[in-house]
């Protein structure tokens, strides 16, 4: 499969697994941008996006990243669906076989990250307004198939994505 032309102006950053980024946050940058949760240290691939995001808000990629990195983000001040979504993918295997039906409740407490070795994170610097921001992630959401990003899936954007 062809890339779309506009893909080739997203410039992403080294993978960084998410353990490292965890013991040391300074390494995310500050710049406001987009941002993927993915499986492998390679190049983005299709179907091994976890998730996709962006940011602009004050202290950019760091201070967004901030919210999908504590233990448990279900007590973070701050409710952000992709941060549930990639804690999931965090303590997925340290759950036993009832966590599919288990309330959350009763999952998070418990649940240990033991995957975050097995996760990479890269970003990449955007600037633009608002609108358009939102049409390019939305663009890469639906170009890599990210598996947690739901929402934005089948919305028309006017950029090419297949």
């Amino acid at each position: 499969m062809t890339a779309p032309d506009w893909l080739q102006h997203i410039k992403w950053s080294a993978p960084h697994r998410l353990s490292d980024l965890i013991a040391d946050m300074s390494l995310i940058s500050t710049v406001e941008g987009f941002y993927a949760f993915n499986l492998d240290p390679g190049p983005l691939q299709i179907g091994r996006v976890l998730y996709i995001g962006e940011t602009q808000q004050a202290g950019g990629l760091r201070s967004r990243l901030r919210a999908y990195l504590p233990v448990d983000p279900t007590k973070s001040r701050e409710k952000h669906s992709g941060a549930l979504w990639i804690h999931w993918h965090r303590i997925k295997d340290s759950l036993g076989p009832d966590a599919l039906t288990a309330p959350w409740s009763e999952i998070s407490p418990n649940a240990k990250p033991t995957n975050d070795s097995k996760i990479y994170l890269r970003w990449s610097g955007w600037e633009s307004g608002r609108q358009d921001r939102q049409a390019v992630e939305t663009g890469l959401m639906q170009y890599y198939q990210a598996w947690y990003n739901k929402r934005q899936m089948k919305k028309e954007i006017g950029l090419e994505t297949i």
